[in-house]
């Protein structure tokens, strides 16, 4: 076996030290963790998970901060500070720090983590910032074939430096001291045997060289071979049952198999119990997942709808109202919890909450949806997660709850001018509400806003735009030539005698968008002034 450097052998060892089979899988955890980590460590998987579909090299740092409260010493008149965390009290901030390949993330997901964060702190601060680039690097080094260490190639050359300084010393000093005649020819001699020691120094080294790359390329393979193997057994692993988790810290379902057809959905719907449907649908009425009923209402036989409003009144306003939303499939239909539901069709959740507080094996009966939305603060999440439902007193039989009120389903407005003159009669209303502004697509309301606002919105869009979008009231586009500009204008309508302007061109409904965030702007702006003229 050849002879290799010691930092070979320490490769090895630290590789096999690493792999699954190697001697830190023997190391465990302290299960001994303060509550702030558990929380973190929670927050932390969720927004993770929330992120692996968008960027699965995404890194997430949170941060959980304690609201630090004055503590009198009893008996005396000193004070410290304690940053106990009480019962059910949410942290005083939560820190995120989320590290992507672009530095951006959507904001819809934004939403979400805010949201899900929210459950742990009062405040939440959400950072986005772009890996760094070690991080973005990491893989293409992976890949790159191994070098020469730097420290070999030192441990060759410093030798060979020191060898030939030595080699000049004697050189000389045999010089000085045989003939010239025999040193000519021992120096013919040692010119020879220095080219043959030079040659096999060369041969040696690339021996050496050889050696090394051969023995690091199969290390490398061994790694990869273990990596490979361990990702299978984590694969397998995640195939098995996972116990003592509950379905709301489960990850959220990515929708159904790709075998799934309509028709096989619409049948499975179909043929759930009267009593199965209505708790799904009541579960979607009290958490808001509007969408999903919307799914579901446009799938269940008429007949059997008017059996669920029996029930509940307010589904016939509930069902009119999803029918004109953009509906989305979560297959919560599928959640066991609807082989036996819980009798709390009609009960908000709020009261949900308190009832559960008071009995907490309810936990256990819940649908997926309802965990999710219920008004529990950090603490209490996390110990119904762990709890033991088995050791837990059930509730009564007899347990009924009160009927809470129903909904306040505010339809979205829709406005539809059929003239410019109706147009120019909405426009020219004494109060307009933000409602009547995105019911309406106009661009009469850019002439509403603050001095200078119009200007802006327009001066990003080209004269081709401007022209595909350029439709209205007379009146309105003539105010509206004024904020484009003289030239811009005239380029503009030689573009527009070639298009059809339309309220569905993309660049107006970039305006009415922009338009839309003005007015609110301008709105919560007037406000604030009308609370700070109150106050004074």
């Amino acid at each position: 076996m050849m002879n290799l450097p010691k930092h070979m052998y320490s490769l090895i060892v630290a590789i096999l030290l690493l792999s699954p089979f190697g001697f830190a899988s023997a190391l465990a955890l302290p299960q001994d963790e303060s509550s702030v980590a558990q929380a973190r460590t929670e927050l932390t998987e969720l927004i993770r998970q929330l992120l692996s579909d968008i960027d699965p090299s995404a890194k997430v740092v949170v941060k959980l901060n304690v609201e630090k409260k004055n503590v009198k010493l009893p008996g005396t008149a000193l004070t410290f500070k304690s940053s106990d965390l009480d019962q059910g009290d949410l942290y005083q901030s939560a820190d995120i720090t989320i590290l992507s390949l672009d530095g951006k993330v959507p904001a819809s997901v934004l939403a979400l983590i805010r949201s899900t964060a929210a459950d742990f702190a009062k405040n939440v601060s959400i950072k986005t910032r772009i890996l760094p680039p070690e991080y973005q690097a990491a893989n293409k080094k992976a890949n790159a074939p191994p070098l020469l260490p730097e420290p070999e190639i030192k441990s060759w050359e410093e030798p060979l430096t020191e060898g030939l300084k030595q080699w000049s010393k004697v050189s000389t000093t045999l010089s000085q001291v045989l003939k010239p005649k025999l040193w000519k020819d021992t120096q013919i001699a040692l010119k020879d045997l220095t080219r043959m020691i030079s040659i096999a120094l060369i041969l040696l080294t690339l021996v050496a060289v050889g050696g090394i790359y051969l023995h690091s390329t199969s290390i490398k393979a061994f790694q990869r071979s273990m990596e490979s193997l361990a990702q299978n057994q984590d694969s397998k692993a995640s195939e098995r049952p996972v116990e003592n988790r509950s379905p709301a810290f489960q990850p959220e379902s990515k929708g159904r198999e790709s075998s799934t057809t309509a028709s096989d959905i619409q049948q499975m719907i179909q043929q759930m119990p009267e009593g199965s449907l209505l708790s799904l649908l009541t579960d979607c009425y009290w958490t808001e997942e509007d969408a999903y009923a919307g799914f579901l209402w446009k799938r269940i036989p008429y007949n059997l709808r008017l059996q669920l409003i029996d029930h509940m009144p307010a589904l016939f306003e509930y069902g009119s109202y999803v029918t004109e939303l953009e509906e989305i499939d979560l297959g919560m239909e599928q959640d066991p919890s609807y082989l036996v539901p819980l009798p709390v069709h009609d009960v908000n959740m709020e009261q949900l909450t308190t009832q559960l507080r008071l009995y907490p094996s309810l936990y256990t009966r819940l649908s997926v949806m309802r965990k999710k939305a219920l008004h529990l603060y950090a603490n209490e999440r996390l110990n119904f997660h762990r709890m033991d439902a088995s050791q837990l007193p059930r509730e009564p039989q007899s347990l009924s709850f009160d009927q809470s009120p129903a909904r306040v389903l505010k339809k979205k407005l829709k406005l539809h001018a059929s003239t410019f003159a109706q147009e120019m009669e909405l426009l020219t209303l004494k109060t307009v509400d933000i409602d009547v502004v995105e019911a309406l697509p106009s661009l009469g309301w850019l002439l509403l806003l603050p001095l200078g606002t119009a200007e802006k919105i327009l001066q990003p869009f080209s004269a081709k735009d401007l022209a595909s979008a350029w439709v209205g009231p007379e009146e309105v586009l003539a105010a509206l030539e004024k904020k484009v500009g003289p030239k811009k204008y005239a380029l503009m309508l030689s573009y527009r005698s070639k298009l059809s302007p339309s309220r569905s061109s993309d660049c107006f409904l970039r305006i009415h968008d922009e338009a839309i965030a003005a007015w609110r702007l301008e709105a919560s702006q007037t406000l604030l002034k009308g609370d700070q003229q109150n106050a004074a």
